[in-house]
């Protein structure tokens, strides 16, 4: 009778046993769907997802950043402009002179020459006066020539410069004989005159220094 009972209990243990086996295979492997990547039958992988995602979420996007997908055209480019390279044209060239100079007036001769050296004295002598009494005499020719010989506050003789001629009047004279004519600008400037070889004041041939 025992042993009838002990038969029972291991046929009914192996019985137990064989059905939670049978259990426990018809059970989901979550273990190795959890820590394996992603199925690729539908040949996506796991960046073509992400990407897939942000394309159903246009969302994400910066506002006003076109998307690839959306159409809109870019902004143009500003062009770049070249300036030009300086070539010796741009830069200029100075030009040379394709001619001769023109010429000046000829140079004076004779009794000219002379009365152009005189006139350059009295000038000197006018600023040696000037430098003595701070300005220039004033008056007729002889009136300036009796100044410039002591007829001055500071008795100072200054005059007449070696080899021009005075005349009965007192007055300096050209090498024609003609007195010099004096015009007085200011105090510190006089202009004195050639009458020039016709003894004529005021034509073409008068010589001047000022």
């Amino acid at each position: 009778m025992k042993q009838r009972i002990l038969i029972t209990v291991v046929v009914a243990g192996v019985i137990l046993v064989g059905i939670l086996i049978a259990l426990h295979r018809q059970q989901p492997d979550h273990s190795s769907s959890a820590t394996s990547p992603v199925a690729s039958t539908s040949g996506v992988t796991p960046d073509d997802s992400a990407g897939a995602a942000s394309a159903s979420h246009p969302s994400t996007a910066l506002p006003g950043t076109p998307s690839a997908n959306s159409g809109a055209a870019l902004p143009p480019t500003t062009p770049v402009i070249e300036r030009p390279k300086a070539t010796p044209a741009v830069l200029g060239q100075i030009p040379q002179n394709k001619g001769p100079l023109p010429p000046g007036p000829p140079p004076l001769q004779g009794l000219n020459a002379v009365a152009a050296q005189d006139l350059d004295k009295i000038k000197k002598m006018l600023g040696d006066y000037r430098t003595v009494m701070g300005e220039n005499p004033v008056g007729t020719n002889a009136e300036i020539m009796k100044a410039i010989m002591g007829g001055n506050p500071k008795k100072a003789r200054l005059g007449p410069p070696d080899g021009v001629s005075l005349n009965g009047d007192g007055e300096l004279v050209d090498p024609w004989g003609t007195p010099f004519f004096f015009h007085q600008l200011s105090g510190q400037l006089t202009e004195i005159r050639s009458a020039g070889p016709d003894r004529k004041l005021w034509t073409g041939d008068d010589i001047i220094r000022k």
